[in-house]
């Protein structure tokens, strides 16, 4: 045992430098073979550690300017360094360590204990403090791009109308309105999508903020699209107008058609709108005019195309004094019918014409003539209207009947002296 003992303290110095050479000859291999070198990251991003702390205090935060991103130098070995990566570098702020706006930011790489150092071009980061708050926003509805002709948009209805947003209090109070926009170019059929949220300034200028949240991102929008036809409105009249006047025929209507849509099954069949409540003109001396609101005849499911037509609509019916004109007929015109067998009838006049007045609208007597009228007598009937059964020869005094286009008519009996003859 002294032996072993005096053998370690013997020339100790020389034992110690030895050592003291072996490890400076290791180190110097090592080296040579897996030097010690530097590699550069860009663009690391700082996180934040412990943010819940502002929610806590109804607070936001906003990084200033762009502190938030680093460049890394990391110093290793050449072994380490040749497959670390960007995402193994950490750059982290607790946000329990702000002082001043300022938060230090601690550097090192993920689950390697190999590296000697990890500096960055940036102590700290700066943030700023800005209070929380929340506001409810109007949702509307915009279309975009132009449908195919003969059809419209017929309404737009999303799944909410309210969209809530929160974030820092200068970013909230830039926002007035909220839309939503779906293209609508060519459609022939409804639409339906999901459609991204966007905000809007008092100026219409979209707003892109990040530090906006939004309750949701996106709603779902439905799109009606309709057909377009054009249609003609009807109207009618009832009653008579007062004595020594007449209704003209004429009905005037205002608009006279109209363009509605609808889906193409509620349009199938639909060629005019008709207007149900007839105008009355009883006793009237003069033209009538009614006005009627067109939606209270509108089929179901049915809108007007365009939706800056009220539906009101002006009907007027036409109504003339009655006119009178006298007219020269030849007596040979007279037409007889069912002359009794073995009856000889002719008129007894001392003029070969007689004088017919007619009773009508001017436009209609003016376009008549003398070659347009019809004087008849109906010997059955006048014999049955008088209990005549049997005819003996003389003259009679018989009613003649007077025929006219239109609305025409004799205001006056036409009588006239016949001789009858029997063999």
């Amino acid at each position: 045992m002294k032996k072993v003992k005096a053998w370690l303290l013997d020339d100790w110095w020389l034992k110690i430098v030895s050592l003291v050479l072996a490890f400076f000859i290791w180190f110097v291999v090592v080296q040579a073979n897996n030097p010690t070198d530097t590699k550069a990251f860009s663009n690391i991003k700082v996180t934040l550690i412990n943010t819940e702390v502002f929610d806590e205090n109804n607070q936001v935060y906003n990084i200033v300017g762009q502190t938030d991103t680093v460049n890394v130098v990391v110093r290793a070995p050449k072994s380490v360094l040749s497959s670390l990566k960007a995402s193994d570098i950490l750059a982290e702020a607790d946000v329990n360590d702000m002082v001043d706006g300022e938060i230090k930011i601690v550097y090192s790489v993920y689950g390697n204990n190999s590296v000697e150092s990890v500096k960055g071009d940036r102590d700290n980061i700066k943030i700023e403090l800005e209070d929380k708050e929340r506001k409810y926003i109007q949702l509307e509805n915009k279309y975009v791009g132009q449908v195919a002709s003969g059809f419209m948009v017929g309404g737009m209805k999303a799944d909410q109308n309210m969209i809530e947003i929160s974030g820092p209090k200068s970013a909230i109070d830039r926002v007035v309105s909220a839309a939503v926009t779906i293209d609508v170019t060519n459609a022939k059929n409804s639409l339906s999508a999901n459609v991204e949220i966007v905000l809007y300034d008092s100026d219409g200028r979209e707003i892109n903020e990040n530090s906006i949240a939004k309750q949701v991102d996106y709603v779902h929008v439905d799109v009606e699209i309709l057909e377009i036809k054009t249609v003609t409105i009807y109207a009618s009249k009832s009653g008579t107008p007062a004595e020594g006047y007449l209704y003209t025929g004429s009905i005037q209507i205002s608009p006279s058609t109209v363009q509605i849509a609808g889906l193409p099954s509620d349009l199938t069949g639909i060629n005019r709108l008709v207007i149900t409540d007839s105008v009355d003109i009883s006793g009237t001396t003069e033209d009538v005019v009614a006005t009627v609101d067109l939606n209270k005849y509108m089929p179901a499911g049915l809108i007007f195309a365009d939706p800056e037509f009220d539906g009101m609509a002006t009907i007027t019916v036409f109504v003339e004094e009655k006119e009178y004109k006298s007219f020269e007929i030849n007596n040979s015109s007279v037409v007889f019918n069912n002359v009794p067998t073995g009856a000889d009838v002719q008129i007894v006049s001392n003029s070969d014409k007689l004088s017919v007045t007619l009773a009508g609208l001017k436009s209609e007597l003016e376009a008549m003539s003398s070659e347009s009228i019809v004087v008849a007598i109906d010997f059955s009937e006048w014999m049955s209207d008088n209990n005549i059964t049997k005819l003996t020869s003389g003259t009679y005094q018989i009613p003649a009947d007077v025929y006219a286009s239109g609305n025409v008519a004799s205001p006056i009996d036409v009588i006239l002296e016949i001789k009858i003859s029997i063999e």
